[in-house]
């Protein structure tokens, strides 16, 4: 009898490893074979949309549109999009908010004029009814004349969108859901330097959206002793070396931070550099180019994340930081420290 259990455990211990090979290494291995995945696991065994995290009442969405960014805001209260990467991405980006039964942004928020950020904001706004839009202030000296920002005024103007230029310690609402202007907090001869800096705050869930601030902007922040202590920081400008300094992350002091960046980008983000701070300060670390889109739920208290692992079966052995993100590939829950 005791053999018979030994075997079965062992034949048991066997299966699952063989199992959870097949469903790890197949579809890397097999692409065309139709293999299940870890996703389609998780998905079947309703680990996905049917988890009470995802009926939150607040989810931020950070959509993988390569190296750019766009970032979802849905509240019960109403919703905001914040940047919409390169040109290209706005199909996906609409099909992304519709598909979730949004008709409507209360507010769009531009956080500068690079094409990265706002190249598919004009198709943006003409697929979808928009409240405001919220744009940084520019020097006129310094506005583009690019077609993606000249699509953009000509959108704003046929659709008829109330236009709004963010100053520092604006506030846009929605009922419970506050979004400041924190940054920039001086006039910079920088476009990254003048992007808008925006904290989120949900009850007692906070976030800070940097948009691409480099360190001038980061520490102007600084100087003027704004709250920026936050659970969640997207890092800025996709993780460069201009962005991201050590007492900027100390001040902000994140959980977790979301990089927003380009698969084999040409720019090499996120540097190892920016990398090796956040690990000093004990943040974990989720990247759209490893995990596709990411998606942040909130009730106000505690923190969910789910996303779509993009990694690659290399990049597991070449990263050793990689392996802390295997953890987090579908489902996490924490409440923040106090």
């Amino acid at each position: 009898m005791n053999k018979n259990k030994k075997f079965l455990s062992v034949f048991g211990i066997v299966a699952v490893l063989i199992f959870s090979i097949i469903l790890t290494l197949g579809p890397k291995l097999m692409p065309d074979a139709d293999l299940p995945t870890w996703q389609d696991v998780f998905r079947a065994v309703g680990f996905f949309e049917s988890d009470k995290a995802t009926q939150a009442p607040l989810s931020v969405h950070f959509i993988d549109v390569g190296q750019g960014d766009s970032i979802f805001i849905m509240s019960e209260h109403g919703n905001a999009l914040v940047d919409s990467g390169d040109r290209g991405n706005a199909p996906k980006i609409l099909d992304y908010i519709k598909s979730r039964g949004v008709y409507k942004l209360d507010y769009i928020f531009v956080t500068h004029y690079h094409a990265d950020h706002m190249g598919s904001m004009a198709e943006i706004i003409e697929g979808i009814e928009v409240g405001q839009i919220v744009l940084p202030d520019v020097p006129k000296k310094m506005l583009p004349t690019t077609r993606s920002f000249e699509n953009l005024l000509l959108a704003i103007k046929k659709e008829n969108v109330k236009r709004v230029i963010a100053k520092t310690d604006d506030v846009f609402r929605l009922e419970d859901l506050f979004i400041k202007v924190v940054g920039p907090v001086e006039k910079y001869d920088n476009m990254n330097d003048l992007s808008l800096v925006l904290r989120i705050d949900y009850k007692e869930i906070s976030y800070l959206l940097t948009g691409d601030a480099e360190a001038q902007s980061e520490n102007g922040i600084l100087s003027s002793k704004a709250d920026i202590k936050v659970n969640i920081l997207k890092a800025g400008h996709h993780g460069s070396n201009t962005s991201s300094g050590a007492e900027f992350l100390k001040a902000v002091s994140p959980e977790l931070v979301i990089i927003t960046c380009g698969r084999d980008n040409s720019y090499g983000h996120p540097h190892r550099e920016v990398l090796r701070r956040i690990d000093k300060i004990g943040a974990k670390v989720l990247r759209t180019d490893y995990f596709g889109d990411i998606v942040v739920y909130s009730d106000g208290k505690s923190l969910d994340y789910i996303r779509l692992c993009k990694v690659k079966m290399k990049e597991w052995a070449q990263n050793q930081a990689t392996i802390r993100y295997l953890r987090f590939c579908f489902f996490t829950r924490f409440k923040p420290a106090t």
